[in-house]
């Protein structure tokens, strides 16, 4: 019987499959627990939220009426010029809504399922039936290894590492397989199953990404003029109106705070009231209204032949022509048949035809580019436009 008494502190990494499946599910399984498959699938992730981050996404409304997708394709076209076209055959105007973003989302989740199904009973089996017994080679060749020569009978030595290691938190077990006398420790067995968590946690996540792409709803461009109250939409009931704007600065010109106070709606009742920050969205009901910009408006009065007010509130003024020169919103009077555009110059800009104060007012037939007429109008003046009145 030997003096040199083994400690054997590593274990092997299993590496066969612990899964029995039909031979057909079984190759399926292979691709998605393969490190490639995975890593394919994240850089797609990726590329795919990446793109939908920086192009500028088009609204759920926007999408729902082909007149105002293309109208906002053409608000859009000055940025993205010849690749206007060809993003919108790619579905990237809607990443986080395509056909290909769920589906690199579900293949995602499976892989990853996949891999959790493949990782636990290996973890498993390390935690409750390590590997106890090994060949000499397997300490030649381990990166930490250590011989010890001790002056005292084998038994005795084995049963001092036995009693110091159980002392110390380790677990120790006995490999009665020889030759010689041989012990099994270790210790924090249990949290390499944190990686699971890790994972599920992860599959989570994507999952509700899912679930918030297909059930929930984004608004990207809600305009809400100060004093006008706006439909929300989408069955839930809420009407929001933004009753004062303010903007700050610091003395080097650095913006210092931008506060919109609004107020909620629900069935017309009013349910909240809040100053809204960039960082601090107004939430109710899992309903969050976020402050994304602030622009002008210009207030509008709409009146018909017989004096009756077809619309008075502020036109957001939203766009910008291609020169970059004026900027302009629109005013649908689908009863009408037609529609109004507000212009004025854009921020920096002049217009020779249109003063400070001023707006341009030039109504065409619903969905044609005919013009019926347009006006140069003065703060508090009236102009007719085909069969309608403007203030």
């Amino acid at each position: 019987m030997s003096n040199d008494t083994h400690l054997l502190t590593e274990d092997t990494i299993e590496s066969a499959d612990t899964i029995r499946m039909p031979r057909p599910l079984y190759k399926v399984y292979r691709v998605f627990i393969s490190k490639r498959t995975g890593i394919g699938l994240i850089l797609a992730m990726g590329f795919l939220t990446l793109m939908g981050t920086l192009i500028q996404q088009s609204t759920e409304n926007n999408r729902a009426d082909a007149t105002a997708y293309a109208d906002w394709l053409d608000s859009v076209r000055p940025r993205y010029q010849g690749w206007t076209g060809v993003l919108d055959l790619l579905g990237m105007f809607n990443v986080f809504g395509s056909w290909w973003f769920k589906a690199v989302n579900v293949l995602l989740c499976i892989s990853i399922l996949c891999c959790i199904m493949h990782r636990i009973p290996l973890l498993w089996k390390r935690a409750t039936r390590p590997q106890l017994h090994v060949t000499e080679g397997f300490f030649a060749h381990a990166s930490i290894h250590h011989d010890v020569t001790a002056p005292v009978p084998a038994e005795q030595s084995l049963e001092h590492l036995r009693t110091t290691m159980r002392r110390k938190g380790y677990r120790v077990i006995d490999d009665p397989r020889g030759p010689g006398l041989n012990l099994y420790t270790d210790k924090f067995r249990w949290p390499p199953f944190g990686t699971i968590f890790a994972h599920v946690a992860f599959v989570i996540i994507l999952l509700g990404v899912l679930v918030t792409s297909n059930t929930g709803f984004s608004e990207d461009n809600v305009p809400v003029s100060i004093g006008d109250r706006v439909d929300i939409g989408h069955g839930t009931g809420l009407t929001i109106t933004a009753t004062s704007f303010s903007d700050t600065y610091y003395e080097d010109g650095r913006p210092k705070d931008y506060v919109s106070h609004l107020v909620l709606y629900k069935d017309g009742v009013q349910v909240k009231e809040q100053d809204t920050r960039v960082n601090e969205p107004l939430r109710y009901e899992g309903v969050k209204f976020f402050q994304a910009s602030f622009g002008f408006a210009a207030r509008i009065q709409v009146k018909d032949s017989t004096g009756k007010v077809l619309h008075e509130g502020g036109v957001p003024l939203q766009y910008t022509t291609e020169d970059q020169k004026n900027s302009f919103g629109k005013l649908p009077l689908p009863n009408q048949g037609v529609d109004a555009f507000v212009i004025t110059a854009a921020s920096g800009q002049t217009d020779a035809q249109i003063q400070p104060g001023d707006v341009a007012i030039k109504v065409q037939p619903t969905d044609q580019d005919s013009t019926i007429g347009q006006k140069v109008i003065t703060q508090g003046q009236t102009a007719q436009i085909g069969d309608l009145t403007y203030t």
